[in-house]
């Protein structure tokens, strides 16, 4: 049986990046399973907001 190509469920990672300036940042990679979805609509370098609630992060859209 193959895998669907796309799916709403998958597994990301996050790293602690820190950049030249020594600052620290923190990257969310999200699979192509999910950011090829076509529900998935957030665009190359889109600002988004983030919220932290209980234990989960929150990414959503800015709407302009």
């Amino acid at each position: 049986m193959e895998k669907d190509r796309y799916v709403d469920t998958d597994i990301g990672r996050v790293y602690k990046y820190k950049k030249y300036t020594g600052s620290m940042q923190y990257i969310v990679r999200i699979p192509a399973s999910i950011g090829g979805n076509p529900k998935f609509t957030f665009k190359h370098g889109e600002p988004v907001r983030i919220k932290l609630e209980k234990d989960r992060l929150i990414i959503e859209k800015i709407e302009r």
